[in-house]
């Protein structure tokens, strides 16, 4: 549904770093998780109530390793994101 994001942020507290993949969407109720980004809606994809949920993973995991190679042997992947250890408490 259009241009897709990946954006990546840590969690306070953690070491953890999370990435997720973003997809163009509206206000219909599509998506579970939203975001704004340059004045434009975006759903988290693999929280499209309309869709495969398998398939919407798989498509954030290739987003997301299209844009982050180094991260193709991450170990935590879980519902369309990628979580890695950095080493750095947030």
């Amino acid at each position: 549904m259009g241009k897709i994001k990946v954006t990546s942020h840590g969690i306070i507290g953690t070491e953890s770093r999370i990435f997720q993949a973003w997809e163009l969407t509206t206000l219909k109720g599509e998506h579970a998780s939203l975001q704004r980004f340059d004045g434009k809606l975006y759903g988290r994809i693999g929280t499209n109530r309309n869709e495969n949920y398998e398939e919407q993973f798989e498509k954030a995991y290739n987003a997301i390793l299209t844009k982050h190679p180094e991260l193709i042997n991450a170990k935590n992947k879980s519902d369309g994101r990628i979580e890695i250890n950095t080493g750095i408490t947030y």
